[in-house]
Parts: C-alpha cells; sequence; structure tokens
C-alpha cells in the first residue's frame, strides 16, 4: 500500500481474537527516503502495529489507546500519540516482524444481559436493483477513550506565583462557582498476558505492549440504555436501534500499516517468511530482557 498525502492507514479484514500470531511487512519506500525534496520535505515513511476495529483509518498507527505501533524514523514504540523509546529504526529495504499474543477469549456469562462478550450481529438490510445488501455499523469511540487520549497529552499545571504579603484591605465576597458535574467513568479492562513484539531484519527488538486494552465494548448498564431510550427524538432512537453494545463476531485486533508521503509497505502472511519467526517467541521475550536479540541461526533461515 502507498498514499501520495498524509498518514493513511489499512487494516486487514480479519481480526486476532486469541492465541499467538505472526506476520512481516516488507518496506519498500520508508525511513524518511527522499527527504528535502521540494514535493515532499519530509520524506516517506511507515509505521507498522497492530488496531482495533475503532482505530480511525486517516492518521496513523498509536494515534489514540485503540492502536500500538512502531515508528520508522526512530524505532520508538507510540500509542496513545505518544512515543518511547524502544529498538532500532528500520527503512527502506528491511523486514519488519509483527507479533501479537492475545488470552484465550472470554465467553458470555449465561444469564447475564448486558455481557460485552455476548455475540450479537446487527445487519441492515438495504434492498438495490432487486438485491438484498447488508451492511453494519461501525463502533463508536467511547468517551472513556477520549478522556485517557486528552489526560495522556494535558500539558503540567502552570507553576503557581509565589506568595506576596496578605493586604489589610477587606475584599469582596466572591461567589462560589456551581460545582462541575463529572461524568462517571467505567473502567477500560485489559488482556492479562497480552504481548506485542517487533522484529528488524529477524532481530527482536523486545516486548513493546504488554495487558493491551480489551477489544471488548464497554459494559453498558440497563438504567443509561433506559435514560438513552427516555431522550431524543425518532432519529436518535433509530440511531440507538443500529448501534451494537456486543461483539458481532468481528471485534479483535487487526495487523494495521500506515504510510505517509509515497511509503509504500508490502505484506507477507507466510509461510515462506524473509526472516522465520524463532518456533517458540515467548521464550525469546522473557521478562527482564528486552534488548534486541537475534535468534539462533537455525530460526533465521528462509523457509524453501
Amino acid at each position: 500500500m502507498t498514499t501520495d498525502k498524509g498518514y493513511r492507514s489499512a487494516r486487514l479484514n480479519v481480526p486476532i481474537r486469541e492465541g499467538k500470531w505472526y506476520f512481516e511487512v516488507v518496506i519498500e519506500r520508508g525511513g524518511g527516503e527522499g527527504k528535502g525534496d521540494v514535493a515532499n520535505p519530509e520524506g516517506s515513511h511507515v509505521r507498522l502495529g497492530w488496531a482495533r476495529r475503532e482505530a480511525p483509518l486517516n492518521g496513523p498507527v498509536g494515534l489514540d489507546g485503540y492502536s500500538y505501533g512502531m515508528r520508522d524514523k526512530t524505532g520508538e514504540k507510540v500509542t496513545l500519540s505518544r512515543p518511547k523509546s524502544y529498538g532500532r529504526p528500520f527503512r527502506t529495504g528491511d523486514v519488519v516482524g509483527l507479533y501479537i499474543s492475545l488470552p484465550p477469549r472470554r465467553e458470555a456469562q449465561p444469564g447475564d444481559p448486558t455481557d460485552p462478550a455476548r455475540i450479537m450481529r446487527k445487519r441492515i438490510p438495504i434492498q438495490f436493483k432487486h438485491q438484498l445488501y447488508f451492511e453494519s455499523v461501525e463502533y463508536r469511540i467511547s468517551k472513556e477513550m477520549e478522556a485517557l487520549l486528552e489526560q495522556n497529552n494535558k500539558p503540567p499545571p502552570p507553576a503557581l506565583p509565589s506568595p506576596t504579603k496578605r493586604s489589610t484591605k477587606k475584599l469582596p465576597e466572591r461567589t462560589r462557582p456551581k460545582p462541575v458535574v463529572v461524568p462517571l467513568m467505567r473502567p477500560l479492562p485489559v488482556l492479562k498476558g497480552s504481548k506485542i513484539a517487533f522484529f528488524v531484519n529477524g532481530e527482536c527488538q523486545g516486548v513493546a505492549f504488554e495487558d493491551v486494552y480489551d477489544y471488548l465494548q464497554l459494559r453498558v448498564s440497563p438504567k443509561s440504555t433506559l435514560a438513552k431510550t427516555r431522550k431524543g427524538g425518532a432519529v436518535e432512537a433509530f440511531q440507538r436501534e443500529r448501534e451494537n453494545v456486543y461483539d458481532d463476531g468481528w471485534l479483535g485486533y487487526y495487523p494495521f500499516i500506515s504510510v505517509f508521503g509515497g511509503g509504500v509497505a508490502r505484506i507477507n502472511a507466510g509461510p515462506d517468511f524473509r526472516f522465520r519467526p524463532p518456533d517458540d517467541i515467548d521464550a525469546l521475550l522473557e521478562p527482564g530482557d528486552n534488548s534486541p536479540t537475534t535468534p539462533k541461526k537455525k530460526h533465521m533461515q528462509r523457509q524453501r
């Protein structure tokens, strides 16, 4: 994939919901190649990672809490728009391996009608030229995830001025401001034991992210649903009817690729990898050893 504009992203059409998965991406143009050109002063770039359904496609991976990625220019890992030191940079000609490990998928609790793990497929029938087509509404970004992004990127409060000598003059009484009503935020569950790691030309860069956020929707209480039903008009009621607060079977983490300014990336889903991954990647990612590691030679050979 490629683009001649700002960051554009694409995701695969099948999500990862559990288990251990690995694939490669060949960087055909990236790492700032062409920097300084009149038409493209910043050069071509590629970011790679994993993202949920809610992650926007008109921005790079790692833009918010719905995605986790790695930058080509610096080798930094990034989520919530906050890059942090991680591994070695990659550029044109390099091969980047992406690994994800997710725990077994949780089954819905019987007798719990509000469990987000329930499978419910809402399809909207549309008749066109005597044929029936079906579409589904995308999941909305939750207010909790928006608040997390704003809080993470909020600048520090300004320093208070040094105390001065109090004046003996009596000041007029001020009216107390009305208390601000803070909306109740639901907790953001995580997938315990989950891991994301990257390889550059077969060299393991260590664990980039652990205990990533759960891909299921946040639980909706019956009281809030009833309150929304009572307010609003016919249009709001129609939109609520189309929304799905449960799992439609396609929630999960998707391979996610972002390109910028002529960046070009090509996916290799296997099984013939340029750099074969180790048989046990988790053993290579043992806690306390997150430094870049090259697997044994027998794992670095290309598959025939």
